[in-house]
């Protein structure tokens, strides 16, 4: 249906949550007296009816739920909420078109159904973790109350398809955010910028060997797929594989914590990542001179692939590993002999799948595996740097 010639109008006020709560508690009534043509409209003036039939099945979680309250207690604004009133309806009833999980979060805690978890930036967490609404301080309970959301209410629409239609439009023209997008947010350092730089460059250089490497497409580079996958890297040339992460995201959120935090306390060290960075693009150029996706399965012999996979996050840390763990020299002529018989024998050693994990823990006991089987003592422009391989020794029997 096109609205598009359609004139809506709306109004943007604030409301409490105190009122909220009663606009809501009217609307049960409204629902379950059945009160489409009420003999006392002024009884339900104002009602809001959280569930739709457009709505989508409620889904959040406790912990879900209790971000919101803590959001609240924090002073955390919380997105606009869209109401429509119901058309015909002399007692202004209004239907959640968005945010039924916020305030849904809201209602059922004010009303004592679930107890408070996981708060963490608050103060005095343990005067809310585990408690309900009747047990947190009279002061928590008045800044909860009298918190205002922002509200966007649309006058009655022509009709329910029409409800609808709004509906639809506005959830296809808003998508959530990735949580690379939200790293990138909240964690801010002249090394993330830096990466930031460093991408929009290589999309402007489509025709260069990195921009293929790193599989720099439209839609990895808007949703920071790619941001995410070099802050992998740069975990690893940087500091190492550290065994207490099972996830490459927790790798990227862990290092990009770290950076910002060395930012905030201007004790950051950019300069030394943009140069370990360079040094590694170096390793990866020369690699790219003989295999076009170093970052993908055509690393290894008798392996192809393509789309998504000329990129895969568990070579890219294989390859980040034995940078690290290793001391190259990319200039001697037999290199490359010398890293592809590298790549077949810890194949032939490791299954492929296991062997480029992106599980930090595995991937170490990988390396390790290949340093005692002396895999890396045939090679001259190959050599393992003993002091680095004691220390991932020690970390991996800390996290055994």
């Amino acid at each position: 249906m096109d609205i598009s010639n359609r004139e809506i109008s709306y109004t943007r006020p604030l409301l409490s949550v105190q009122d909220i709560v009663n606009y809501i508690d009217k609307g049960e009534e409204y629902l379950s007296e059945n009160a489409s043509t009420p003999k006392d409209p002024m009884k339900y003036l104002g009602a809001i009816i959280l569930n739709p039939t457009y709505q989508r099945e409620y889904r959040s979680t406790i912990k879900e739920e209790s971000l919101i309250i803590e959001s609240i207690l924090c002073n955390i604004p919380i997105p606009e909420v869209f109401l429509v009133q119901v058309p015909n309806n002399n007692c202004q009833v209004r239907n959640v078109m968005d945010g039924r999980h916020r305030l849904n979060a809201i209602y059922r805690f004010v009303k004592g159904k679930y107890k408070l978890q996981d708060f963490s930036l608050i103060n005095n967490v343990e005067l809310y973790n585990g408690k309900g609404f009747n047990d947190i301080p009279n002061e928590a309970k008045i800044r909860i109350l009298t918190y205002k959301i922002s509200v966007l209410e649309f006058a009655p629409l022509d009709s329910d398809e029409i409800e609808r239609e709004l509906f639809t439009r506005y959830n296809k023209a808003t998508k959530p955010l990735e949580p690379q997008e939200i790293r990138f947010a909240t964690y801010t350092s002249e090394t993330s910028q830096y990466i930031s730089s460093f991408i929009k460059l290589l999309n402007k250089n489509s025709g260069s060997p990195l921009y293929k490497a790193y599989n720099i497409t439209n839609t990895r580079s808007k949703t920071q797929k790619v941001h995410q996958n070099i802050f992998v890297i740069l975990s690893i040339i940087e500091y190492g594989l550290n065994p207490l992460f099972y996830k490459s995201t927790e790798l990227a959120d862990d290092y990009m914590q770290l950076k910002s935090t060395q930012y905030r306390a201007r004790k950051e060290n950019a300069e030394n990542a943009k140069k370990k960075f360079d040094d590694f693009n170096s390793f990866v150029l020369k690699i790219a001179e003989e295999k076009t996706y170093p970052f993908s399965i055509r690393l290894f012999e008798n392996k192809s692939g393509s789309g998504n996979y000329l990129f895969r996050t568990g070579v890219s840390m294989f390859l980040s590993a034995v940078y690290y763990y290793c001391n190259f020299d990319i200039s001697n002529k037999i290199f490359m002999q010398e890293f592809d018989s590298l790549l077949s024998n810890a194949n032939s050693m490791i299954d492929y799948n296991t062997l480029c994990t992106s599980n930090s823990k595995v991937l170490a006991n990988n390396i390790l595996t290949l340093y005692n089987q002396g895999i890396f003592n045939n090679y001259h422009s190959i050599k393992a740097n003993s002091q680095l391989i004691n220390e991932l020794k020690e970390k991996t029997e800390i996290y055994h």
